[in-house]
């Protein structure tokens, strides 16, 4: 089983669903995201896309594998997330997490958001304390 936090629009959850994992559940905090990866992925039956914050998301034991691509721009409280992440997955199994080096802000045109970026030393360091193995930095 899969988790994807932050789904967005679903280019990422459309490979996994197709590489064969039995389950996809995608996370995301906005309905208006949802109704678009819903659309993109509505020939696939076997994922769940939720309605949620990582920081409120709780369940533990369950994952094979959880990504996050992009998604911790939005994420004030790092930590938290990471932890939740670490207890959602089964013993030895695989987070990738894919970050960016941003501004504070992100400019959409007609409104701005708050961007939460940290350095890479500063995941690691969160990655080590929440109980996480590095594999690969890249």
């Amino acid at each position: 089983m899969v988790l994807d936090v932050g789904v967005g629009i679903g280019r990422i959850a459309k490979s996994i669903v197709n590489e064969g994992y039995q389950y996809f559940i995608g996370i995301d905090i906005s309905t208006k995201i949802l109704d678009i990866v819903g659309s993109n992925l509505c020939t696939c039956s076997n994922i769940e896309l939720v309605m949620a914050d990582i920081n409120d998301f709780i369940p533990t034991d369950t994952f094979d594998l959880t990504c996050s691509v992009l998604t911790s721009l939005h994420i004030e409280e790092k930590e938290k997330a990471l932890r939740i992440i670490f207890h959602s997955l089964e013993d030895n199994r695989l987070f990738v997490l894919s970050v960016s080096k941003d501004d504070d802000w992100f400019d959409y045109g007609s409104r701005k958001v708050k961007l939460h970026p940290i350095e890479l030393e500063e995941y690691v360091c969160i990655f080590l304390s929440t109980g996480f193995q590095i594999q690969s930095l890249q």
